[in-house]
Protein backbone atom coordinates (compact mmCIF):
# COMPACT_ATOMS: atom_id res chain seq x y z
CA UNK A 1 0.00 0.00 0.00
CA UNK A 2 1.40 3.37 -0.99
CA UNK A 3 1.85 5.68 2.05
CA UNK A 4 -0.61 8.56 2.30
CA UNK A 5 0.86 11.91 1.39
CA UNK A 6 0.02 14.83 3.63
CA UNK A 7 -1.06 17.68 1.37
CA UNK A 8 -3.51 20.54 1.13
CA UNK A 9 -5.80 18.23 -0.85
CA UNK A 10 -5.93 15.51 1.81
CA UNK A 11 -5.81 17.70 4.90
CA UNK A 12 -8.23 20.55 5.04
CA UNK A 13 -11.32 21.88 6.71
CA UNK A 14 -11.94 23.28 10.15
CA UNK A 15 -10.63 21.66 13.31
CA UNK A 16 -13.24 20.07 15.59
CA UNK A 17 -12.11 21.21 19.01
CA UNK A 18 -14.82 19.43 20.98
CA UNK A 19 -14.30 16.13 19.19
CA UNK A 20 -10.54 16.45 19.58
CA UNK A 21 -10.95 16.83 23.33
CA UNK A 22 -13.17 13.73 23.42
CA UNK A 23 -11.01 11.45 21.30
CA UNK A 24 -7.72 12.60 22.77
CA UNK A 25 -8.74 13.11 26.37
CA UNK A 26 -5.92 12.91 28.89
CA UNK A 27 -7.09 9.56 30.26
CA UNK A 28 -7.04 8.06 26.76
CA UNK A 29 -3.59 9.42 25.93
CA UNK A 30 -2.26 8.24 29.29
CA UNK A 31 -3.05 4.66 28.28
CA UNK A 32 -0.72 4.72 25.29
CA UNK A 33 2.23 6.89 26.39
CA UNK A 34 5.58 5.14 26.97
CA UNK A 35 6.19 3.56 30.35
CA UNK A 36 9.87 2.85 29.78
CA UNK A 37 12.72 3.39 27.34
CA UNK A 38 12.52 2.00 23.78
CA UNK A 39 8.71 2.31 23.70
CA UNK A 40 8.34 5.58 21.79
CA UNK A 41 7.98 4.02 18.36
CA UNK A 42 5.21 1.66 19.47
CA UNK A 43 3.50 4.46 21.40
CA UNK A 44 3.55 6.80 18.42
CA UNK A 45 2.07 4.12 16.21
CA UNK A 46 -0.79 3.66 18.67
CA UNK A 47 -1.27 7.43 18.64
CA UNK A 48 -1.41 7.39 14.85
CA UNK A 49 -4.02 4.62 14.92
CA UNK A 50 -6.06 6.64 17.40
CA UNK A 51 -6.02 9.47 14.86
CA UNK A 52 -7.36 7.00 12.27
CA UNK A 53 -10.24 6.19 14.64
CA UNK A 54 -10.93 9.91 14.99
CA UNK A 55 -10.91 10.38 11.21
CA UNK A 56 -13.33 7.52 10.73
CA UNK A 57 -15.71 9.09 13.24
CA UNK A 58 -15.65 12.59 11.73
CA UNK A 59 -15.66 11.38 8.13
CA UNK A 60 -12.56 13.19 6.90
CA UNK A 61 -8.79 13.28 7.16
CA UNK A 62 -7.23 15.12 10.09
CA UNK A 63 -5.97 18.64 9.43
CA UNK A 64 -2.37 19.70 10.00
CA UNK A 65 -3.48 21.60 13.07
CA UNK A 66 -5.25 18.54 14.47
CA UNK A 67 -2.21 16.33 13.91
CA UNK A 68 0.03 18.79 15.73
CA UNK A 69 -2.52 19.13 18.56
CA UNK A 70 -2.60 15.35 19.03
CA UNK A 71 1.17 15.03 19.03
CA UNK A 72 1.65 17.92 21.47
CA UNK A 73 -0.90 16.38 23.84
CA UNK A 74 1.05 13.11 23.68
CA UNK A 75 4.38 14.86 24.26
CA UNK A 76 2.97 16.92 27.15
CA UNK A 77 2.98 13.78 29.28
CA UNK A 78 6.21 12.70 30.92
CA UNK A 79 7.35 11.01 27.74
CA UNK A 80 10.40 13.21 27.16
CA UNK A 81 12.16 11.44 30.00
CA UNK A 82 12.18 8.39 27.72
CA UNK A 83 13.31 10.20 24.58
CA UNK A 84 16.68 9.26 23.16
CA UNK A 85 19.53 11.64 23.85
CA UNK A 86 20.11 14.11 21.03
CA UNK A 87 16.57 13.87 19.59
CA UNK A 88 14.23 16.84 19.77
CA UNK A 89 10.50 17.37 19.75
CA UNK A 90 10.68 17.98 16.00
CA UNK A 91 12.42 14.64 15.47
CA UNK A 92 9.59 12.81 17.18
CA UNK A 93 6.92 14.89 15.45
CA UNK A 94 8.46 13.90 12.12
CA UNK A 95 8.35 10.26 13.19
CA UNK A 96 4.73 10.59 14.25
CA UNK A 97 3.80 11.95 10.81
CA UNK A 98 5.67 9.07 9.18
CA UNK A 99 3.96 6.33 11.16
CA UNK A 100 0.64 8.11 10.70
CA UNK A 101 1.11 7.81 6.94
CA UNK A 102 1.37 4.02 7.31
CA UNK A 103 -1.33 3.45 9.92
CA UNK A 104 -4.41 1.77 8.46
CA UNK A 105 -6.62 0.68 11.35
CA UNK A 106 -8.07 2.52 14.32
CA UNK A 107 -7.29 1.90 17.98
CA UNK A 108 -10.55 2.53 19.83
CA UNK A 109 -11.59 -1.11 19.98
CA UNK A 110 -8.35 -2.17 21.67
CA UNK A 111 -8.62 0.58 24.27
CA UNK A 112 -12.24 -0.39 24.91
CA UNK A 113 -11.39 -4.07 25.32
CA UNK A 114 -8.64 -3.30 27.83
CA UNK A 115 -10.97 -1.11 29.88
CA UNK A 116 -13.84 -3.61 29.69
CA UNK A 117 -11.68 -6.45 30.96
CA UNK A 118 -10.36 -4.33 33.83
CA UNK A 119 -13.85 -3.53 35.18
CA UNK A 120 -16.66 -5.76 36.50
CA UNK A 121 -18.75 -7.16 33.68
CA UNK A 122 -22.34 -5.90 33.51
CA UNK A 123 -25.27 -8.22 34.05
CA UNK A 124 -27.30 -8.80 30.88
CA UNK A 125 -30.81 -10.02 31.58
CA UNK A 126 -31.53 -13.34 29.91
CA UNK A 127 -27.85 -14.16 29.24
CA UNK A 128 -25.16 -15.82 31.34
CA UNK A 129 -22.36 -16.18 28.78
CA UNK A 130 -19.44 -14.02 29.90
CA UNK A 131 -18.51 -13.37 26.28
CA UNK A 132 -21.82 -11.59 25.73
CA UNK A 133 -21.36 -9.66 28.96
CA UNK A 134 -17.86 -8.66 27.80
CA UNK A 135 -19.32 -7.53 24.48
CA UNK A 136 -21.74 -5.25 26.34
CA UNK A 137 -18.86 -3.90 28.42
CA UNK A 138 -16.89 -3.19 25.24
CA UNK A 139 -19.87 -1.26 23.84
CA UNK A 140 -20.05 0.73 27.07
CA UNK A 141 -16.36 1.61 26.92
CA UNK A 142 -16.54 2.49 23.23
CA UNK A 143 -19.24 5.02 24.06
CA UNK A 144 -17.12 6.41 26.89
CA UNK A 145 -14.18 6.85 24.51
CA UNK A 146 -16.18 8.47 21.72
CA UNK A 147 -18.29 10.66 24.00
CA UNK A 148 -21.47 11.81 22.27
CA UNK A 149 -20.37 10.33 18.93
CA UNK A 150 -21.46 6.90 17.63
CA UNK A 151 -18.91 4.10 17.39
CA UNK A 152 -18.05 1.25 15.01
CA UNK A 153 -18.02 -2.41 16.07
CA UNK A 154 -15.91 -4.54 13.68
CA UNK A 155 -17.45 -8.00 13.99
CA UNK A 156 -14.42 -9.91 12.72
CA UNK A 157 -12.08 -8.23 15.18
CA UNK A 158 -14.58 -8.78 17.99
CA UNK A 159 -14.87 -12.43 16.97
CA UNK A 160 -11.13 -12.85 17.43
CA UNK A 161 -11.27 -11.09 20.80
CA UNK A 162 -14.22 -13.12 22.06
CA UNK A 163 -13.06 -16.40 20.53
CA UNK A 164 -16.12 -16.96 18.32
CA UNK A 165 -16.99 -16.73 14.64
CA UNK A 166 -17.92 -13.21 13.60
CA UNK A 167 -21.43 -14.40 12.70
CA UNK A 168 -21.96 -15.13 16.41
CA UNK A 169 -20.91 -11.57 17.22
CA UNK A 170 -23.33 -10.26 14.60
CA UNK A 171 -26.17 -12.28 16.13
CA UNK A 172 -25.31 -11.07 19.63
CA UNK A 173 -25.25 -7.46 18.45
CA UNK A 174 -28.70 -7.84 16.95
CA UNK A 175 -29.89 -9.31 20.26
CA UNK A 176 -28.43 -6.33 22.12
CA UNK A 177 -30.36 -4.06 19.76
CA UNK A 178 -33.61 -5.88 20.56
CA UNK A 179 -32.85 -5.45 24.27
CA UNK A 180 -32.21 -1.74 23.57
CA UNK A 181 -28.72 -1.93 25.04
CA UNK A 182 -27.25 -0.59 21.80
CA UNK A 183 -28.89 1.27 18.92
CA UNK A 184 -27.98 1.95 15.33
CA UNK A 185 -26.99 5.57 14.90
CA UNK A 186 -29.59 7.73 13.11
CA UNK A 187 -29.39 7.22 9.37
CA UNK A 188 -27.53 3.91 9.63
CA UNK A 189 -28.94 0.95 7.72
CA UNK A 190 -27.58 -2.49 6.99
CA UNK A 191 -26.96 -3.16 3.32
CA UNK A 192 -26.02 -6.48 1.84
CA UNK A 193 -22.71 -6.20 0.08
CA UNK A 194 -21.78 -3.10 2.07
CA UNK A 195 -18.16 -2.31 2.81
CA UNK A 196 -18.42 -0.83 6.27
CA UNK A 197 -19.73 -1.66 9.73
CA UNK A 198 -22.72 0.34 10.97
CA UNK A 199 -22.29 2.83 13.78
CA UNK A 200 -23.92 2.34 17.15
CA UNK A 201 -24.83 4.17 20.31
CA UNK A 202 -24.76 2.50 23.72
CA UNK A 203 -27.55 3.38 26.12
CA UNK A 204 -31.20 4.26 26.09
CA UNK A 205 -32.13 5.88 22.79
CA UNK A 206 -34.54 8.77 23.20
CA UNK A 207 -37.10 8.80 20.37
CA UNK A 208 -38.40 12.04 18.87
CA UNK A 209 -35.25 14.00 19.78
CA UNK A 210 -32.70 11.53 18.43
CA UNK A 211 -30.66 12.07 21.59
CA UNK A 212 -28.97 9.32 23.52
CA UNK A 213 -28.84 9.02 27.28
CA UNK A 214 -25.87 6.94 28.40
CA UNK A 215 -26.78 4.35 31.00
CA UNK A 216 -24.94 1.62 32.83
CA UNK A 217 -27.87 -0.79 33.21
CA UNK A 218 -29.50 -3.03 30.67
CA UNK A 219 -33.11 -2.87 29.54
CA UNK A 220 -35.37 -5.88 29.62
CA UNK A 221 -37.40 -6.85 26.57
CA UNK A 222 -38.72 -9.98 24.89
CA UNK A 223 -35.84 -10.88 22.57
CA UNK A 224 -37.13 -12.05 19.21
CA UNK A 225 -34.16 -12.26 16.88
CA UNK A 226 -34.73 -11.20 13.29
CA UNK A 227 -33.78 -13.70 10.56
CA UNK A 228 -30.37 -13.71 8.92
CA UNK A 229 -28.48 -11.74 11.54
CA UNK A 230 -25.17 -12.50 9.87
CA UNK A 231 -23.08 -9.38 9.26
CA UNK A 232 -20.79 -11.31 6.93
CA UNK A 233 -20.78 -8.53 4.33
CA UNK A 234 -19.45 -5.95 6.77
CA UNK A 235 -15.94 -4.66 6.47
CA UNK A 236 -13.10 -6.95 7.55
CA UNK A 237 -11.38 -4.88 10.22
CA UNK A 238 -8.33 -6.90 11.11
CA UNK A 239 -6.36 -6.46 14.30
CA UNK A 240 -3.18 -4.45 14.01
CA UNK A 241 -0.45 -6.34 12.24
CA UNK A 242 3.16 -5.30 12.54
CA UNK A 243 3.38 -5.38 8.75
CA UNK A 244 1.51 -2.06 8.82
CA UNK A 245 4.53 -0.45 10.40
CA UNK A 246 7.65 0.22 8.40
CA UNK A 247 11.07 -0.06 9.95
CA UNK A 248 11.81 3.19 11.70
CA UNK A 249 14.99 4.11 13.47
CA UNK A 250 14.29 7.01 15.79
CA UNK A 251 12.65 5.80 18.95
CA UNK A 252 14.27 2.45 19.55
Amino acid sequence: MKPMTISDETIGGDDCSEQLEIYFATDVISEIVPRDFHQNNRSLFKLARLVRSYERAIGRTATRGELEFVFDRWSSFLTRGFWRSGLTRDDYYAEFLEVYSYARTGLNIELAVGRAKAAPLPEVEGFTDERIRLLVAICREMQEITGAEPFFLPTRTLGEILGVHYSHVARWLRALEVLQIIHLAPGEVRRRGGNRCPRYYYGQHLPDTGAVGITTTTTSAEPVLPPNPDHSNEIRDANHDDSDKKSLSLAN
